[in-house]
């Protein structure tokens, strides 16, 4: 665990040639990075959401289909991983583990994600060049789009996270020239915590 610990707001998206430079940066401070599916069509209930859903404890393990339309719809998601497929095929040499959650690193969901964990190194980093900014990982609601919320990760602990609807992404490190590092990228960011 860390003794201290800064927080980085990125403060708009990172693109094209930063990006690049911000994916090979991560690979010298990470040794893995997750992705989600989200499925607005499954309702899940887990030991994580349990009470924000209004479920007693006995509920856990629950999954309800809402068969619902546009998003919720089971077409929708369906569509959105065919979208997704071209470089889900590409990562699955990567994969570590892949699981089904109502959390994803500090969010909690009504709905199900299926979480998907890469080992990070040379060749996944490429494949993960191949998309042109760091917003671009995410379910659009056309029912296109990328896998979402790409977020790096250094054993156990986040180093990266990114909510790319939201256009959020922080960095946290206890190491100042991570700073002098992001500054060199020229990405602009404000410090949240020290």
């Amino acid at each position: 665990m860390r003794s201290f610990c800064m927080v980085l707001s990125f403060k708009k998206n990172v693109k094209t040639g930063k990006y690049k430079k911000l994916i090979d940066f991560l690979c010298t401070r990470c040794d893995r990075f997750t992705v989600n599916l989200p499925d607005y069509n499954k309702e899940i209930i887990d030991e994580y959401n349990y009470e924000m859903m209004g479920e007693p404890i006995s509920k856990i393990g629950k999954v309800r289909i809402l068969g619902g339309e546009g998003l919720s719809s089971p077409q929708s998601f369906y569509d959105y991983l065919n979208s997704a497929e071209p470089i889900l095929k590409k990562l699955e040499p990567f994969i570590l583990k892949k699981y089904d959650s109502s959390k994803y690193h500090y969010s909690l969901h009504g709905y199900n994600l299926t979480v998907i964990e890469y080992e990070l190194n040379k060749e996944s980093a490429e494949i993960l060049k191949t998309v042109d900014s760091l917003f671009s990982w995410q379910r659009l609601f056309d029912n296109t789009g990328l896998p979402s919320d790409l977020c790096f990760l250094n054993k156990d602990e986040l180093v990266l996270y990114s909510i790319a609807h939201e256009e959020l992404c922080e960095f946290y490190t206890d190491d100042e020239n991570d700073i002098e590092r992001l500054k060199e990228l020229w990405i602009k960011f404000e410090v949240l915590e020290e």
